[in-house]
């Protein structure tokens, strides 16, 4: 039952193919205590070593929820609700990302489905349109921060947007060179400071590192 809890939570929390040794490693410390211990397993994985390598990092494609709260949350929204349609705008996206909330398709949920699920060509075009979407809620108001990073170099551009997306240092320099290369057309052609934030933004989430978990 120790081993069984250990991979399900590692599988969860980092990525599908944890090995023997560690399986081993997590489910000893959620035993410690004489019994199964869910607190001790979870303090296992996230102090461990591994949890904070490329693996862990990189193992896993964001669901459509973690993908939707990082984009939020990196704009600091909140999750926008139209009163006069009475509609969630977050939940009605995320349909087309292949998530529901509370209309799971059984009782182990989504998670435990092949990863295949959120990579698709309707998925993908979901998410760059709540990424958009998100990003002219954000720009409407003229203060907002996502406005500032533009203002700068493209490089300082895509490190703010990353870093608030949190994908830090896992930008390629083959992605990094694209955003560039992307603002630098876009300020030719003589985009506004709205159209920059906007479509920076849509490259930044759209690209591996806002994708990966």
């Amino acid at each position: 039952a120790a081993r069984t809890l250990a991979r399900l939570l590692w599988q969860f929390f980092a990525h599908f193919t944890p090995s023997a040794a560690l399986v081993d490693e997590i489910a000893t410390a959620a035993l410690a205590s004489g019994r199964v211990n869910v607190r001790d397993a979870l303090r296992a994985i996230f102090t461990h070593a591994e949890f904070y390598g490329s693996a862990a990092r990189t193992g896993k494609v964001r669901n459509p929820v973690e993908y939707v709260v990082g984009l939020l949350r990196a704009l600091a929204l909140p999750a926008p609700y139209d009163t006069a349609q009475r509609l969630d705008v977050v939940q009605y996206l995320m349909k087309d990302m292949g998530i529901q909330l509370f209309h799971q398709p059984n009782v182990f949920g989504w998670w435990r489905r092949p990863e295949t699920r959120w990579v698709s060509v309707p998925g993908f075009q979901a998410r760059q349109l709540t990424a958009g979407y998100l990003a002219v809620v954000a720009t409407q108001n003229a203060a907002h921060a996502l406005r500032g990073w533009v203002r700068g170099t493209p490089e300082s551009a895509l490190d703010t947007m990353f870093g608030a997306l949190g994908a830090p240092q896992a930008a390629t320099s083959q992605v990094r060179a694209r955003g560039v290369q992307l603002m630098n057309d876009l300020r030719t052609s003589g985009a506004d400071e709205t159209t920059l934030a906007i479509r920076m933004f849509q490259f930044a989430a759209a690209s591996p590192p806002a994708q990966m978990a």
